[in-house]
């Protein structure tokens, strides 16, 4: 008989009370922006309301587990807790998250709860049609867009490691299950709240910049939000392919490009730029291949666009270099803005750009993906594996990664993930097959793929896109959540929220 685990069940309704109630704050923040573009009752309503419910929610949770709290080995929040939190969590947050559309009128609610997993996921991926428009009456909401993003870019629960800090190692666990495992400061706290300044700081540095550039002020916010988040939502319709016309287009897709790769290092490398150790940055081995990848796909792409002879009307040569190294950067980091139609592109650049989506940016940044670390690592044993082959058995190699010893469990853990990865992948995209979605298998993958890996663009026509039917949206949904937490999260909720009762 299956039956729920109040044990874990309190915990995680405690924790996850603890995150509601600051997002109901949170959620009170486009409101600026309604009372300054559109002062009435229903836009402000869009946003009253799921704050309200946040904290009314976030009473009830916690209520729950002080009603029925036992001795105090039940307050402890383990590992398994932290990760069963961070899955449940995003839920509830995407949920209601969703109603600023709906209340609008924006989205009808399936496609609403779609926007908000993708928002605060940073998928970047829309289901809104016309964005033009909704820049027009609903500024608030595109505003509300971007939002998302930000927070849900650095990552929700280190955002409320401020707010869960308790004796123990709550917030410690509560830290690692995001996959942030590196402190940048002895205390947790401390920690947190030094990644929100860096964060707050960089995106500050991008707006000023972009409009410098020539964005508008409420451009500038809206893509400095979603740049550094790597999130990739925009305020129009052509995405950054909007600014091809701009006197200073190629200016401000260059600023991008570099507070993209910004977003996708690790906050540690940050820390330590910041601290005037500058060297750390080009030592790091993930930022090396960062930098490697990003020169050999840009070649295969602008080599590829070239022989196939595509070209935009009057694109000068700056503009053919620059659109093509944007592309890959955005769907590296993967901050997933566009300035080209990527579906119309051959088979190796499609091929290349798939396993860049696949693979994302630094450990303990904002992106998504399997990570570079985790790439290297793999690529490394694999190495080392080869090398124990050819040499005498008497002959002792360690398997090392900057200078250190990398641990068996470590190696093991990277190529579980992968795996998993992969098998989701191939599963997702066997699944759009048979729903008809696609041309062909590398539309279905490339779904798949930039769902798990929370990127944004696929190889789909804007047609095949907006006529999804929903069965697809919500596996869509579900790809995009597994895949932002890590996959391990989700199986840890499935199989430790409910447990066998013991048959005695």
């Amino acid at each position: 008989m299956i039956a729920i685990n109040t044990g874990d069940l309190r915990i995680v309704l405690r924790d996850t009370g603890e995150i509601l109630r600051v997002l109901a704050v949170i959620m009170l923040i486009p409101l600026l922006v309604t009372l300054y573009y559109n002062p009435s009752i229903l836009p402000m309503m869009s946003f009253i309301v799921p704050s309200a419910l946040f904290f009314t929610l976030s009473a009830f949770f916690r209520s729950v587990y002080w009603k029925s709290r036992g001795d105090r080995e039940s307050e402890v929040t383990t590992l398994k807790h932290a990760m069963m939190t961070v899955a449940f969590a995003w839920l509830i947050v995407a949920l209601i998250g969703s109603l600023p559309f709906s209340i609008t009128g924006t989205l009808n609610p399936l496609d609403s709860f779609f926007e908000s997993m993708s928002g605060w996921t940073t998928a970047g991926m829309t289901m809104i049609q016309d964005i033009e428009n909704l820049n027009n009456e609903h500024k608030d909401v595109l505003f509300y867009r971007s939002l998302m993003e930000w927070v849900g870019g650095v990552g929700i629960i280190v955002l409320f490691l401020v707010i869960l800090m308790r004796p123990g190692s709550e917030a410690q666990r509560l830290y690692s299950s995001e996959a942030r495992l590196t402190r940048i400061k002895p205390r947790m706290k401390s920690t947190a709240i030094e990644i929100w300044k860096i964060y707050a700081l960089y995106t500050l540095m991008c707006a000023v910049l972009l409009s410098i550039a020539g964005m508008t002020p409420f451009d500038a916010i809206n893509h400095s939000l979603t740049t550094l988040s790597t999130g990739g939502f925009s305020t129009h319709d052509e995405s950054i392919a909007y600014y091809d016309s701009h006197p200073n287009g190629l200016l401000i897709k260059v600023i991008l490009m570099f507070f993209m790769i910004v977003g996708a290092i690790s906050f540690m490398m940050h820390f330590k730029v910041f601290q005037g150790n500058h060297k750390e940055l080009f030592r790091n081995p993930e930022f090396r291949a960062m930098l490697v990848i990003i020169f050999i796909v840009g070649v295969i792409i602008t080599a590829g666009l070239y022989f196939s002879g595509y070209n935009k009307s009057g694109e000068n040569t700056a503009h053919a270099i620059i659109n093509p190294l944007f592309q890959v950067v955005a769907l590296l980091t993967p901050t997933g803005y566009t300035t080209m139609d990527i579906s119309g592109l051959g088979d190796l650049p499609k091929t290349a750009l798939l396993l860049i989506m696949f693979v994302g940016g630094c450990y303990g940044s904002t992106t998504g993906g399997i990570k570079l670390l985790r790439l290297i690592i793999i690529v490394k044993a694999i190495w080392h594996s080869i090398k124990k082959v050819t040499l005498p058995e008497t002959a002792v190699i360690s398997l090392k990664l900057d200078g250190k010893v990398l641990e068996n469990k470590v190696v093991v853990s990277a190529m579980v993930l992968v795996i998993l990865y992969i098998i989701l992948a191939v599963a997702g995209a066997t699944a759009f097959m048979a729903m008809g979605i696609g041309d062909n298998p590398y539309d279905s993958l490339s779904l798949s793929i930039s769902s798990l890996s929370n990127v944004g663009p696929t190889f789909l026509s804007e047609e095949e896109w907006f006529s999804m039917p929903d069965d697809a949206k919500l596996l869509i949904i579900f790809l995009i959540w597994a895949g932002r937490i890590e996959i391990f999260p989700v199986v840890i909720l499935l199989t430790h929220i409910t447990k066998r009762k013991d048959k005695r």
